[in-house]
């Protein structure tokens, strides 16, 4: 009964528009949230006097922070344990969450503040390295690694803990093969600082560039308009996917474009608006950022700050290339119910 109930066409509709409301609502105003805080109070005490040299600094904790993290995934396996779920074990599960954001924001910053001190500030300079950067993404079919909450929520479950590779090698392969994965894991991972920056740098300089207020405003209500949309007909563009397979690549692609435009709407409307109301606060900005980082673990998606696998475009078979990585609630209700089915299949097949 309870099964076919979980099951039920009505209560599957309700998961799936509760999981699209927690991604827009809860998960990602509360993981930009923490980007912008930790960005500031970087900001405010790595070399504030230097920005070039904070930069540097920013840009290799985060690059080599990840790197170790990478290459010694199985050493951290095996010290977090993931059986014991002692209180000890899940406070160090949380601090490694913790440190690995804490990673992908240092090395996001050094990224963006060298774009700024020796990049061109020239509207076609930048719009011609926003086409360079995605071509180069898409013919390394790694496009979506743009996209970012509300399009992917990452909950706090066993699988996440381990670092994804874009060529998907192991330590097993060869140090030297694994060591050009993980560089090539983080040119990715540069590309698309890149390209963020230079949208936003647009952005920054076309929509009301002298009222943080209404600049803020304008992007929220366009990017969480457009993410509405891009919900709404992923399962549209999944079918077209799914009939033109040998395409399937390309128009991928373009609707993760217009999932990347808003995204970055999203992130720059609740990004300023932190700016506008802490004011450079630090008092504000670190109540703010801790706050932020609590909700997330009571949420159980820590693992929402850092997009930490590198994915490959319209990997997925069928219809299912398109969606997004939002399932929250899906995967509470259905975990139980699909392990019944996979343990009464295999007694069958054994029978």
């Amino acid at each position: 009964m309870l099964n076919s109930f979980l099951k039920s066409n009505l209560l599957t509709q309700f998961v799936s528009v509760f999981d699209v409301l927690f991604a827009l609502i809860v998960v990602a105003p509360l993981v930009v949230t923490f980007w912008s805080t930790t960005w500031m109070l970087y900001d405010a005490f790595i070399l504030p006097s230097d920005p070039v040299v904070s930069g540097f600094v920013s840009w290799a904790f985060g690059f080599f922070g990840q790197m170790i993290l990478m290459f010694h995934q199985d050493a951290i396996k095996r010290f977090l344990n993931f059986e014991k779920r002692s209180f000890l074990n899940i406070f160090c599960l949380k601090l490694y969450a913790l440190f690995l954001g804490h990673t992908f924001v240092s090395f996001w910053r050094g990224v963006w503040m060298c774009v700024d001190a020796t990049s061109s500030k020239d509207l076609g300079v930048v719009c011609s390295n926003i086409v360079q950067n995605i071509i180069t993404l898409m013919i390394m079919k790694a496009f979506r690694n743009t996209l970012v909450p509300p399009f992917i929520v990452l909950t706090d479950t066993r699988e996440q803990y381990s670092m994804r590779t874009l060529l998907e090698k192991h330590k097993a392969d060869g140090s030297f093969r694994y060591f050009f994965d993980c560089m090539t894991t983080m040119f990715v991972e540069m590309l698309v600082a890149f390209i963020w920056h230079d949208f936003w740098f647009i952005h920054d300089s076309n929509i009301f560039p002298h009222d943080l207020f209404y600049s803020a405003l304008s992007s929220l209500v366009f990017g969480y308009s457009l993410a509405l949309i891009c919900f709404t007909i992923q399962s549209c563009v999944g079918a077209v996917c799914e009939k033109h397979d040998d395409q399937k690549v390309f128009i991928f692609d373009v609707f993760a474009m217009v999932s990347l435009l808003s995204a970055i709407n999203v992130w720059r409307g609740v990004w300023s608006f932190v700016a506008y109301f802490t004011d450079g606060n630090k008092e504000w900005i670190l109540i703010l950022n801790t706050l932020a980082w609590g909700l997330l673990m009571i949420v159980n998606c820590t693992f929402s700050l850092s997009a930490k696998d590198v994915l490959k475009d319209a990997e997925k078979p069928g219809k299912c290339c398109t969606e997004f990585e939002t399932r929250y609630l899906t995967k509470m209700l259905f975990k139980k119910t699909d392990e019944k089915s996979d343990v009464t299949r295999n007694i069958s097949t054994r029978l």
